[in-house]
């Protein structure tokens, strides 16, 4: 798909994405790589980017690209959101999952943005919310039905629906259901340029096992068989506790196929060589994953009730093998492994993970629907 072009009008078109990170840095991630999506434009938009977690410094924002960090608590957020929003003046701003932002921070935001009349604004779902009776009671909550009528333009769904469906169960009435659409699974699939060739010699098995919750799947990671010429590459990220940490690299220290490397701001490059991968059940990890079809193994968190559906999910489709949350071990791994990479598997489904190759489009024609006119090239 060509990238989307916009005529020069008095300025740049303006996005801005929020998302709360304050959990998790999958949240950050995901708005970074829409910044790098939308960077593709000619001319590439000015993107004011909300985030909260102190690793969003090491990530590599585009050009054009400014990452503002919200401060403590849901009081001060409110009031640097609504500010910030305010000035910056966004012909766009995408919300990430919540409609009125983690605590209800963002809702004075998007009443001063609502009433100015010149943003569009959109909410973005992940694929899973939970299964559909919590995220009935959970949309319900929040008022999301009543929050679209107030503030939204469109709803997005980063996800294939063939897939997966969040909006099933949300109980949205006839009125509200054209705001939403399928955009696809935010996986890179083309999308962005691929970063610097980074493989190892060896064929390898990669683990992106990087969150706070990982420790039992690391542990069983780092201890693995695999099979000759075959190399073990685990990414622990910067949130697992250091007492795993810990045990982690004692694991590996003891043999020569395993190597174990920190927080990774980018792992699409050893993505891309890597012959067989296994990862939670996170969304960012598995769009990342789903986009290269290498054989996936995923493990998702126990009690952690989206992970468990997202790779029951993906497993039913044939796009991922899938083990139940606590049921990781070293020899479980070590036979997945060895089994795709040497048993020649059969090559998992395809799914939709043009979803960023699309979204610039998608925010062209939206701002486009307030006669900014942006034009595909």
């Amino acid at each position: 798909m060509p990238h989307p072009s916009a005529p020069a009008p008095s300025r740049r078109l303006r996005v801005a994405l929020y998302a709360d990170d304050s959990r998790h840095l999958g949240p950050a991630c995901r708005s970074k790589a829409i910044a790098d999506a939308l960077a593709t434009m000619t001319p590439a938009p000015e993107t004011l980017v909300f985030a909260r977690a102190a690793e969003t410094a090491a990530l590599h924002y585009p050009p054009g690209c400014e990452l503002r960090r919200l401060g403590a608590g849901p009081g001060r957020a409110a009031r640097e959101l609504a500010a910030a929003l305010r000035a910056f003046a966004p012909d766009v701003l995408i919300v990430d999952r919540r409609p009125d932002g983690a605590e209800g921070e963002l809702a004075a935001a998007l009443d001063v943005l609502r009433r100015s009349g010149r943003t569009k604004i959109v909410l973005g779902l992940l694929d899973v919310m939970e299964d559909p009776a919590r995220a009935a009671v959970e949309w319900a909550r929040v008022r999301g039905c009543t929050a679209l009528r107030r503030w939204y333009d469109a709803v997005w769904v980063y996800g294939d629906r063939g897939v997966a469906d969040p909006v099933v169960g949300l109980g949205l009435p006839p009125d509200l259901r054209p705001l939403v659409s399928s955009v696809g699974y935010l996986g890179r699939s083309g999308a962005l340029p691929p970063g610097p060739p980074v493989t190892p010699a060896d064929s390898y098995v990669l683990g992106l096992l990087s969150g706070a919750g990982d420790a039992e799947q690391a542990r069983a990671f780092a201890a693995m068989p695999l099979p000759s010429g075959v190399r073990g590459l685990l990414v622990t990220g910067s949130r697992l506790p250091a007492a795993a940490r810990s045990e982690i690299h004692r694991l590996a220290a003891g043999r020569e196929d395993m190597t174990v490397l920190g927080f990774v701001s980018d792992p699409g490059p050893w993505l891309d060589g890597a012959a067989a991968v296994v990862t939670t059940g996170g969304y960012g990890a598995v769009c990342e994953a789903l986009g290269r079809r290498s054989p996936l193994l995923v493990l998702p968190r126990s009690r952690v009730e989206e992970e468990r559906v997202r790779a029951l999910r993906l497993a039913e489709a044939g796009a991922a093998d899938a083990l139940r949350p606590g049921t990781a071990t070293a020899g479980r791994l070590g036979a997945w492994g060895a089994g795709v990479v040497r048993g020649g598997g059969p090559v998992p489904e395809a799914v939709d993970v043009g979803g960023l190759s699309r979204i610039a489009h998608l925010v062209c024609d939206i701002a486009g629907a307030r006669d900014r006119a942006p034009a595909r090239a």
